[in-house]
């Protein structure tokens, strides 16, 4: 009988269910953007936005920004190009600590008149803070453009960055 009988393809199918579920959640794709150290403490160094689709079937958008120096108080706005015409369509909000978000860290994205909150995660040993949202956020309709825009609270001179210092991270 083999694969033909009813059990064959019950066997089948279970096999190839387990299968599924052990892949882990597939990568669309990442994009690394570096950036010169100026010199600031609150210099961006490395940015990363990644889109996926996670094992619960969601699409999801990570976005992680990795800073020169220690710094307790800083805002991050990461300008997001999701339909592919070269404008900024969307803003993921990175707070922590400003009087903007009463002294606490949050990740908003706002897009067409809409603000939604995403996951933060603060620092990390590396000076890395990370946002995650789901893509239906944005409605992304071609693959995200991005470019970072930091500035410090609390130093003696207000200090901004832009990362990259012109353009979009492709």
């Amino acid at each position: 009988m083999g694969i033909t009988s009813r059990r064959g393809l019950v066997v089948l199918f279970a096999g190839v269910a387990i299968f599924a579920a052990s892949i882990p959640a597939a990568q669309a794709y990442r994009i690394v953007g570096h950036d010169a150290r100026e010199g600031a403490a609150y210099d961006i160094s490395v940015s990363t936005l990644g889109v996926w689709t996670g094992r619960d079937g969601h699409r999801y958008v990570r976005i992680a920004v990795t800073q020169v120096g220690d710094q307790p108080y800083f805002n991050l706005r990461v300008h997001l190009d999701t339909r592919g015409d070269g404008r900024g369509d969307a803003v993921a909000m990175l707070r922590h600590g400003d009087t903007a978000s009463s002294g606490r860290a949050d990740c908003i994205i706002a897009t067409d008149g809409n603000k939604y909150e995403g996951r933060y995660w603060p620092y990390t040993i590396d000076r890395t803070v990370v946002c995650r949202f789901r893509a239906w956020m944005v409605s992304p309709t071609k693959r995200i453009r991005y470019w970072v825009h930091a500035t410090a609270f609390y130093v003696p001179a207000p200090y901004e960055d832009r990362a990259p210092d012109r353009g979009w991270y492709l």
